[in-house]
């Protein structure tokens, strides 16, 4: 799961003020400078774009859509492990060689936290603004002390986060709650372009009952979203992306459950075609859209599909290069005739 962070929050707010701007300014026939969206512009810049693995192209190409010129990287990409859980820190950076070794290229600087969570109280508490539920806790408050000065130690390191106290602030704070409340958090939250928290609280059931390979699969999946170069993208892509009809959110989903699933099959691709739709076929039971119940399995689905169909290839979920350029939206937005062939036919396997 992803999150939308509070920059993007607080970019759709300023984008509102600058439109109610222009408007008054058009109707007083004043001029209005490009200062401030320009400033919004580069607070908000998209990682580095790359070449793409070679895809073709649909039958009826949308409407071209201008995309701004990448920046090079704030900073070397990276990943850091912050681990109070009882799985050991070479099993879960193995994990994370095995996924970076996928990837055509990488930009995001990413803070994997992991710890473990008790059983779930009774009866069940959402913590307030977060899509966890509390547990018992099991580490003390040392434990969390030592955590969260790490985790506050790596915010003021990164390049973007190291210029804003206040949201540094608001972002520990966030996490503290996890930590003291047992939240079982499953996520990767983009709190700026290139600057990516993954949140894994395991439970009692993915400790001691479910099978070692159900947290894998939770990890890798979460992994591909903090790799995934364009999900903070702002303009055109952000505008098509929040849109109801929009393919971002079953693509994005579909994209880091394929991903999973074929590394939990040993990349052993009709293994894994078969856990694939097997899995989707039990998430028709709860709806047939694919914007509805378990966007991740129908929309891994659908992307075999797109495969089938010659629309996009294999290599190019694995790598992530069908995520570089917004490519969801601008090549395959809701307006390619082939994209809606997709979402018709995407049960028929």
């Amino acid at each position: 799961m992803r999150t939308m962070s509070r920059m993007r929050r607080l970019t759709l707010a300023m984008s509102l003020t600058m439109i109610i701007a222009l408007l008054c300014a058009c109707g007083s026939g004043e001029k209005t400078t490009s200062d401030q969206s320009e400033q919004r512009t580069s607070s908000n810049a998209s990682p580095d774009e790359v070449a793409t693995t070679q895809e073709s192209e649909p039958t009826q190409p949308e409407e071209n859509m201008a995309v701004d010129e990448p920046e090079e990287p704030q900073q070397p990409p990276s990943v850091t492990l912050l681990n109070a859980s009882s799985v050991e820190d070479d099993v879960l950076l193995g994990w994370v060689d095995v996924a970076e070794q996928q990837m055509q290229s990488r930009v995001s600087n990413v803070l994997m936290l992991v710890y473990d969570v008790g059983m779930p109280i009774e009866p069940p508490q959402e913590i307030p603004e977060t899509e966890a539920s509390v547990h018992e806790r099991i580490l003390d408050d040392g434990q969390i002390d030592s955590l969260m000065a790490d985790f506050e130690a790596w915010l003021e390191a990164d390049e973007c986060m190291s210029t804003d106290a206040g949201y540094r602030a608001e972002e520990s704070m966030i996490y503290r709650r996890y930590l003291e409340e047992g939240g079982d958090a499953s996520h990767m939250r983009a709190l700026c372009p290139q600057t990516r928290v993954v949140g894994i609280g395991l439970t009692d059931g993915l400790r001691n009952q479910e099978p070692a390979s159900v947290t894998e699969l939770l990890v890798l999946h979460e992994l591909y979203h903090a790799f995934q170069q364009d999900l903070e993208e702002e303009g055109e892509c952000r505008a098509a992306g929040d849109a109801e009809d929009s393919t971002t959110r079953w693509m994005v989903e579909g994209g880091a459950h394929y991903f999973s699933t074929m590394l939990l099959n040993d990349l052993d691709q009709e293994k894994a075609r078969q856990v694939i739709y097997e899995q989707a076929r039990q998430s028709l039971n709860e709806s047939e859209g694919l914007r509805e119940e378990a966007p991740d399995r129908k929309g891994a689905a659908a992307l075999l599909l797109m495969i089938d169909k010659e629309m996009i290839t294999h290599e190019s979920v694995m790598d992530g290069s069908l995520f570089n350029e917004c490519a969801r939206e601008f090549r395959f937005g809701n307006s390619n005739p082939e994209i809606s062939l997709v979402e018709q036919e995407w049960t028929q396997f």
